[in-house]
């Protein structure tokens, strides 16, 4: 996917890594793993200590010069229309009839979709869409056939969740989002997914954690595992990088 958006070397090893969400403009992107990447762009990086204590066989700098460098996903695919008239909420999908163009397909003007500000995630590391349909609709039957069709309103007292509503055309009571940050408040609903959508729809794990709500922008979401080393000469010389790929 071509974004536009950009991000530095360094940002790719500490704040946007492999899982990581990449916030561009009024989007959210996530960066998809390494078997997804143009490894022939990766310049290779001489740091035989470094590469020796991670039990890899050479360590390379990620690609950089072209938008299409980095792969990314958009993630979380949950949007809202921001156009007051509408507020409709669904998978972009829905709410685009494109997976590539995230517009709003039912207004005139065509805004841009914005992806909504909750996600999931669990202890080991599992990450996936916030259940907006069931938390809605928990402890209610939908008659045969009801029609579904979800809006996330904006009260616009304060930008806390308790004024961010949602309502569904199938007649269910309005609920807003207060209570949603509880360490059991999706207990009910069942264990983590499993999901892993930087691997792909399909890498689901087995997990039996109960997943907790974070805000899609929060610096909690995904943290790096660091590894570094001192750099000693002569390794960071030509002559250095030359030589180590026939030392053995």
């Amino acid at each position: 996917m071509t974004t536009g958006a950009k991000a530095r070397r360094g940002q790719l090893l500490s704040t946007y890594g492999i899982g990581g969400l990449f916030p561009s403009e009024t989007t959210s992107f996530m960066i998809v793993g390494l078997d997804e990447w143009e490894e022939s762009r990766a310049r290779p990086v001489s740091e035989p200590r470094l590469a020796r204590s991670l039990r890899v066989a050479e360590l390379k700098t990620p690609p950089a010069g072209t938008s299409r460098d980095v792969p990314v996903i958009r993630f979380p695919l949950t949007q809202v229309c921001p156009n007051p008239k509408c507020r409709r909420i669904g998978s972009l999908y829905d709410l685009a009839k494109d997976w590539n163009v995230a517009k709003c397909a039912q207004c005139k003007d065509k805004p841009l979709l914005t992806p909504f500000r909750l996600i999931t995630a669990c202890a080991k590391g599992h990450i996936d869409e916030f259940p907006y349909f069931r938390w809605l609709h928990k402890g209610t039957v939908s008659a045969d056939g009801a029609k579904h069709e979800m809006k996330l309103v904006s009260l616009g007292r304060t930008s806390s969740l308790a004024d961010l509503v949602l309502e569904c055309s199938c007649g269910v009571t309005p609920k807003n989002l207060d209570g949603t940050f509880g360490p059991k408040a999706l207990a009910e609903f069942g264990t983590c997914s499993g999901a892993r959508p930087w691997l792909g729809a399909d890498a689901k794990q087995d997990c039996s954690e109960t997943p907790r709500v974070l805000q899609r922008g929060a610096s909690n979401v995904w943290f790096p595992a660091v590894r570094s080393a001192i750099s000693i000469p002569p390794y960071s010389e030509a002559l250095a990088k030359l030589i180590d790929k026939h030392w053995e």
